[in-house]
């Protein structure tokens, strides 16, 4: 379940959160998916850095995962 309400933080808060939890729902986040996982870290892709964080969690819909073509940076 994804709540109706957010707020948006930094990545110092981010990083320094005992756990992190990345929800990915629509099919456009494939490559964010990719870039965060797979990809080197760097600060010019933020959410890379997520690679060295101790206890983050993703979840990704099947349209997320579904998604074979490769999509432009």
């Amino acid at each position: 379940k994804v709540p109706d309400y957010a707020v948006t933080i930094g990545m110092k808060q981010l990083l320094g959160a005992r756990q992190v939890h990345v929800f990915l729902g629509w099919p456009w986040q494939c490559n964010v998916m990719r870039r965060a996982l797979l990809g080197p870290v760097t600060m010019r892709f933020p959410a890379s850095l997520l690679q060295n964080h101790p206890n983050t969690r993703f979840t990704v819909t099947q349209d997320v995962a579904d998604v074979h073509e490769q999509v432009p940076e």
